[in-house]
């Protein structure tokens, strides 16, 4: 059974550069979290959604850890610099596979 959680807030921080450069911005300042989960309402955007599971490592005897790469990643990109078209980005938060069943997971 899949569960869905929204991205933290902390994981979308970074260095504000507004007092030197007022244009210049980042991912951070310009992504909107999501705090439900509801793809219908974003149709015009871009979305980042998480899907945080180790079965599929586990499996293939890797080591574990996959879990942990939608945040990750989230926290690589927060402090990017913001282009033209980046305000369209939402972050659709993570769902989350804490069973084995990956296929079942991957379905819901």
């Amino acid at each position: 059974m899949t569960q869905w959680y929204p991205a933290s807030p902390a994981l979308w921080q970074g260095r504000d550069d507004s007092i030197e450069a007022p244009d210049a911005r980042r991912l951070f300042q310009t992504v909107t979290r999501s705090e439900t989960f509801s793809p219908e309402n974003w149709q015009q955007k871009i979305a980042l959604m998480g899907f945080a599971c180790d079965e599929g490592v586990k499996r293939n005897a890797g080591r574990p850890g996959a879990a942990g790469a939608p945040d990750a990643l989230r926290k690589a990109l927060a402090n990017m610099a913001s282009h033209q078209g980046h305000e369209r980005l939402v972050d659709l938060g993570n769902w989350v596979a804490p069973t084995p069943d990956l296929e079942g997971a991957q379905q819901a």
